[in-house]
């Protein structure tokens, strides 16, 4: 877990990918977050009402790995 905190693989992975470096990718992926979010707004349920009368197993925990 501490891993995850500390590097983020998936821009690491993008980064090699695309051969660029992690820093850049990670401001490309800032730069693009806003879009995304205003693109899946409508489309994302509510938690609430989709587990509503429902067992509902969790899994992970999202946690913000840049500052």
């Amino acid at each position: 877990m501490l891993f995850l905190l500390w590097q983020n693989p998936v821009q690491m992975a993008a980064a090699e990918l695309f051969g660029i470096s992690q820093a850049t990718a990670s401001r490309r992926w800032m730069a693009l977050l806003p879009v995304v979010e205003k693109v899946l707004t409508g489309h994302v349920p509510d938690p609430a009402e989709v587990s509503a009368g429902r067992i509902v197993l969790v899994d992970g925990t999202l946690v913000t790995a840049w500052g």
